[in-house]
């Protein structure tokens, strides 16, 4: 060889080697792909159910008392019987109450009819503006006595404040009672609630 070409083929015949020992079969082998799923993201509800124990409770309940003392005639309700609002419960004695409703009722027509002639006498100039103006203020007491007398009646009977079911019945006729006496439980089926405990 001419000099100087010497080492340029001692550098071809090096990398003819490596490149030839690189290539061969005792490489690593080449792993295939691993395979993808694509999967679109939409919003959606994520939904999860828990079982738990509850205790139910209506909405409306109430403890029934009545308003006033006296003694129980009757008790028109079964236990665990359906009511509606306003239906009667258990009646008190009422004659008492009743006797007073009559007197006053009495009272209020006699007042009404000296008021009548108070007003005619007073456009003849037979009656003073103070005769006249009493004549109305009894006629006003009258008729407030009236609404009294009305009330004590409609307080002898315990009446449902709202539709739903009664409980047991606590007295019986015959029973002596007060306002803080319970007769029943009342509840209201229309709206429930549930109590239960979840986890966070």
């Amino acid at each position: 060889l001419p000099p100087g070409l010497e080492g340029a083929v001692l550098l071809v015949g090096l990398l003819v080697g490596l490149f030839g020992c690189g290539s061969g079969s005792s490489g690593a082998p080449v792993q295939a792909p691993s395979p993808v799923k694509v999967i679109e993201v939409v919003p959606g509800v994520a939904q999860r159910t828990i079982e738990a124990t509850g205790t139910v409770r209506a909405l409306d309940s109430a403890e029934l008392r009545p308003e006033v003392a006296g003694l129980v005639e009757s008790v028109d309700f079964a236990d665990g019987a359906a009511v509606s609002r306003g239906q009667a419960l258990v009646h008190l004695r009422s004659a008492d109450a009743e006797a007073a409703r009559l007197d006053a009722r009495s009272r209020a027509i006699v007042a009404t009819q000296q008021l009548d002639r108070a007003q005619a006498l007073f456009a003849k100039g037979e009656f003073e503006q103070a005769e006249l103006d009493r004549a109305e203020a009894d006629d006003g007491l009258a008729r407030a006595a009236v609404a009294r007398a009305e009330e004590a009646v409609r307080r002898t009977t315990l009446r449902a404040p709202f539709d739903g079911v009664v409980g047991k019945r606590q007295v019986s006729p015959g029973e002596l009672v007060d306002p803080s006496r319970v007769v029943t439980r009342l509840d209201g089926l229309g709206s429930l609630r549930v109590d239960l405990s979840l986890p966070e």
